[in-house]
């Protein structure tokens, strides 16, 4: 919770409200999935995939940093993509207004 919420401008509530609604995982099941991280590419995989997807980057994820977005683009070029101010790792926890306003817009344009 605090990784995800690192840098975040309401970084203290987004915290706060992961810790309250999201079981701590095992530490063995975390060093499992970031191994398991490490090891994969899936860029193909996900360039390749059918479905249109719009793509929510947090201004300061410390986890997937927002210059990720970039290459996301290069990937897939016609999906959009956004960075989202002020946010952390959970941009749908900071800002629920912007990243709707977000999704509506993609789904209109489906």
């Amino acid at each position: 919770a605090a990784l995800a919420a690192r840098g975040d401008r309401r970084e203290r509530a987004v915290r706060e409200l992961l810790r309250a609604h999201a079981a701590a995982p095992a530490a063995a099941a975390l060093r499992r999935g970031l191994a398991a991280l490490r090891r994969a590419d899936l860029r193909a995989v996900w360039a390749a995939h059918p479905v249109p997807q719009l793509s929510l980057w947090g201004e300061h994820d410390a986890l997937l940093p927002a210059t990720g977005a970039a290459a996301a683009r290069a990937l897939r070029p016609a999906d959009p993509a956004a960075v989202v101010p002020g946010a952390g790792h959970a941009p749908l926890l900071s800002d629920p207004a912007f990243c709707a306003d977000r999704l509506r817009r993609f789904w209109a344009a489906a």
